[in-house]
């Protein structure tokens, strides 16, 4: 994975955070989805996976929203005010 060595993950879908920390079964509907992320973490040297609230996670919500209202018109090199 692009030679990374340490990737820390937040996310704040419960039931998605404990498949990838294997706490809990994968239900099928992203059973093949979590396989694949498995494979990509197997080769990072430390993975940390996290739960966050939801509340906590508002910026990075907001953002994610904001990015797709884009819908492709903003270049990599550009920045958002």
């Amino acid at each position: 994975m692009a030679g990374y060595k340490r990737l820390d993950i937040e996310g704040d879908n419960l039931l998605v955070i404990e498949a990838l920390q294997g706490r809990s079964a994968i239900p099928w509907q992203i059973k093949y989805v979590i396989q694949d992320v498995h494979i990509m973490l197997n080769q990072v040297d430390h993975v940390k996976v996290n739960y966050i609230y939801r509340e906590a996670n508002m910026a990075a919500d907001w953002l994610s929203k904001y990015g797709y209202s884009l819908l492709g018109t903003l270049l990599g090199t550009e920045c958002c005010t």
